[in-house]
């Protein structure tokens, strides 16, 4: 485990504690003191929110409030870290990269979240019966959609998805090369790819690190029903990241 993933585990038991807080707090409209979630074992600072505000930041799994700008670390910014919004009383970071995965991973309230959802397809109409499939399921709330694999890995390295539905047949880049280029970018994604292509081994798919395989010719429902398992199964568990650990930085 690297440094950025440490702290990302210590500002997770920050958050943690207020979420305790929070829940004794109950509905009032008035300030709460809350730990600072920046991960700094030393730090013993505070900050004031209502509920309303910390509930606020925690609709996103990625968010935290830390007590100032001088409780944002500087080496991770930009990087791991970027800064939202100063309220003054609090301020509000979202983590990315290495401190995403592990903020996902910890998310006390994972039920809460809709999963992000990249759909890649050569095809705009396959993109849009899927877009529409989703649409209706409130685990699921389409990001970013590409239509091929190098739209695919930038789409992916800037909304951070939680699945990716992906075609095997597309132009510039295809899923099979594509496939372990997004679990480089994206380790916590599950990664659903479909096909029509006869033969398919789907062996060889789960080695590259998919999820799931579902024939191209199937009823869409069967496709985004898949879509659906996989964004119910949540990000990749603790196990599997260790052993992607090689990948996302020592």
């Amino acid at each position: 485990m690297n440094r950025l993933q440490r702290i990302g585990h210590n500002e997770s038991n920050s958050r943690d504690r207020n979420e305790v807080t929070s829940g004794d707090a109950g509905e009032g409209r008035g300030n709460v003191e809350f730990i600072c979630e920046c991960g700094d074992l030393d730090c013993t600072a505070l900050l004031t929110m209502t509920r309303a505000e910390y509930e606020e930041v925690r609709s996103v799994g990625t968010r935290f409030a830390v007590a100032g700008l001088d409780h944002v670390f500087a080496e991770a910014e930009s990087v791991n870290e970027k800064v939202l919004a100063n309220f003054g009383r609090f301020v509000v970071v979202e983590k990315h990269s290495d401190a995403q995965t592990v903020a996902d991973l910890r998310d006390p309230r994972p039920h809460a979240k809709s999963r992000r959802v990249l759909v890649a397809d050569h095809s705009y109409e396959t993109r849009a019966l899927l877009k529409m499939l989703l649409s209706v399921d409130p685990d699921c709330t389409v990001v970013a959609e590409a239509s091929d694999g190098v739209e695919a890995i930038e789409a992916a390295e800037n909304t951070h998805p939680d699945v990716i539905v992906m075609d095997l047949e597309m132009p510039r880049m295809d899923g099979w090369e594509a496939l372990p280029k997004l679990v480089e970018a994206v380790p916590t994604a599950n990664i659903v790819v479909f096909s029509a292509g006869a033969d398919v081994d789907e062996r060889k798919l789960a080695a590259l690190g998919a999820f799931d395989f579902v024939a191209k010719g199937s009823d869409p429902l069967v496709i985004a029903g898949a879509v659906k398992e996989a964004a119910r199964s949540g990000a990749i568990d603790a196990r599997t990241l260790s052993a992607k650990e090689g990948r996302v930085g020592n």
